[in-house]
């Protein structure tokens, strides 16, 4: 969202419906306590807070890419359900903090 300003456009980069987007945008919004993204007529833009979460999560971004290079951590099939790609993000994010932690 933070680079398309377009819930559809996001649906499409990620191979989900719209409509999986728009749950995931409302489960963000309550966590977070905060709208995120507010509708206008030139897209989805971001709040305040969406902004300052964008440097953690293009360092989050640039990590899983470097993972997926080096192998350690395959990339779910683009015809796969929405909950397996989460699912396997969320093992590669355990599986970074067990690894990020046993080096400290």
């Amino acid at each position: 969202m933070l680079e398309e300003r377009s819930v559809a456009r996001c649906a499409e980069r990620l191979f989900v419906s719209p409509s999986a987007v728009s749950h995931a945008l409302a489960k963000l919004r309550q966590m977070f306590s905060d709208p995120l993204f507010v509708r206008t007529g030139g897209g989805m833009l971001p709040t305040a807070r969406a902004q300052s979460l964008e440097r953690s999560l293009s360092l989050l971004k640039a990590v899983l890419d470097v993972e997926l290079e080096a192998g350690r951590v395959s990339a779910p099939a683009r015809h796969s359900s929405p909950a397996s790609r989460c699912e396997t993000f969320g093992s590669f994010l355990q599986e970074l903090w067990r690894s990020r932690s046993c080096q400290h």
